[in-house]
């Protein structure tokens, strides 16, 4: 016969306390019916959906016209680069110069803007001040000349006292500079001219 089972425990359970709802001010959500009844934004009219769409296209078409038209001057500029030096390479130019050329012309075929920039400052920094070579000792000296032309601007005589001391300084280091460049490229253009005539 199975054990009694002492169920007047369960009267001891007391049950859960009915949870207590916040007051009304203090709900953080919406009901059902609130957002039914909040007022629906009026539809955007059809014309000014069409003006925006054509404006966007007005961009883009403006956009991919300046895209078309850099690679058009550039695709021109490396055809005349391209002449330049196949001329300049049968009238015996300075191969440097070519260089730089043809790393425009590579430039502008990949559109990378700096590679251009980057070897001509390479080729002066190392054949020129490292190496002596009269052709990159030249291309430093045309940009000294051209940074003195800025420098001697007559409008820079009404700078104030300060900013005057120090383009005189800069002034003064460019024309030292440009001398010395002058001498080497004298230097080592007689010895190159030597070198070619001997063949040694």
């Amino acid at each position: 016969m199975p054990a009694n089972i002492d169920f007047t425990i369960l009267d001891k359970i007391k049950a859960p306390a009915d949870p207590v709802e916040p007051p009304k001010a203090e709900r953080k959500y919406k009901t059902i019916t609130s957002i039914q009844n909040a007022p629906e934004a009026p539809p955007e009219p059809l014309g000014a959906i069409y003006n925006k769409l054509a404006m966007q296209e007005r961009e883009a078409a403006a956009r991919q016209m300046e895209v078309y038209r850099a690679h058009q001057e550039a695709t021109k500029r490396g055809e005349l680069l391209m002449c330049e030096i196949t001329k300049g390479i049968t009238r015996g130019e300075e191969p440097a110069w070519l260089l730089l050329k043809a790393c425009e012309v590579i430039g502008g075929m990949t559109g990378d803007v700096l590679f251009h920039e980057q070897n001509r400052k390479n080729l002066i920094a190392i054949h020129g001040a490292g190496l002596l070579e009269p052709a990159p000792l030249d291309m430093e000296l045309q940009e000294i000349r051209q940074r003195l032309t800025m420098l001697t601007r007559p409008e820079l005589d009404n700078e104030p006292a300060d900013n005057r001391a120090r383009i005189e300084r800069a002034i003064k280091a460019h024309k030292e500079r440009a001398a010395y460049l002058e001498e080497q490229i004298t230097k080592h253009g007689a010895q190159a001219a030597r070198i070619a005539q001997e063949g040694f």
